[in-house]
């Protein structure tokens, strides 16, 4: 089950992604207030959660 940070992140990368056709962690980070080494880290759970995460 994801947190609502985890909702966050995704949505924030979503509309990143649909916009630009691309992200970039330092794109990711300014809108939600974090340093990009909290993205890189959200995405490492990302990552080992798999594609089932949602």
């Amino acid at each position: 089950m994801p947190t609502p940070s985890m909702e966050d992140y995704s949505e924030k990368i979503y509309l990143l992604f649909e916009e630009k056709g691309y992200e970039r962690s330092v794109d990711i980070a300014s809108p939600l207030g974090v340093l990009p080494s909290s993205i890189t880290k959200m995405m490492q759970k990302f990552d080992e959660k798999g594609p089932g995460i949602y």
